[in-house]
C-alpha cells in the first residue's frame, strides 16, 4: 500500500473526542475509547442499548505541522514530539516544525 498525502505539511494527526453526559466534558477519548464506554457506560446512563457516540460533546484535533527542507538551523528541532498524548519520532532534518491543536464543540449531537 502507497501512502499518499492528502495535506501537505501535515506530518500527523490526532484526534479525540469529549465526552461526558448533560453536555459537561469529563474525558477526552480516542475513538477506540468511547467505542470501549458501550461495554461499560458511565455514572448515569439510563437507557440501554447504550450509544457511546451520543455523548461525544467536544473534538479536539492535534497536528504536527512541518516547513520545508532548510526552514530550520540543523539540529533546532526536537525529533520527539507530542501530539494530544502521542508520541511522534521525526528525522533530525532541517525542517521546522510546530504542534497545533484546535477543540470545537459539536451542536446539536442527539442521534
Amino acid at each position: 500500500m502507497e501512502l499518499q498525502e492528502l495535506i501537505p505539511g501535515v506530518d500527523n494527526m490526532q484526534v479525540l473526542y469529549g465526552v461526558g453526559l448533560n453536555g459537561q466534558i469529563t474525558q477526552y477519548l480516542s475513538a477506540a475509547g468511547v467505542q470501549a464506554l458501550q461495554a461499560n457506560p458511565p455514572a448515569g446512563v439510563t437507557s440501554l442499548p447504550f450509544n457511546p457516540w451520543t455523548i461525544v460533546n467536544s473534538i479536539r484535533i492535534g497536528f504536527l505541522i512541518e516547513g520545508g527542507l532548510g526552514s530550520a538551523a540543523p539540529g533546532a528541532n526536537p525529533t520527539t514530539w507530542s501530539v494530544l498524548g502521542t508520541t511522534i519520532t521525526v528525522p533530525a532534518d532541517t525542517r521546522l516544525r510546530h504542534v497545533f491543536v484546535m477543540t470545537t464543540n459539536l451542536r446539536n449531537t442527539t442521534l
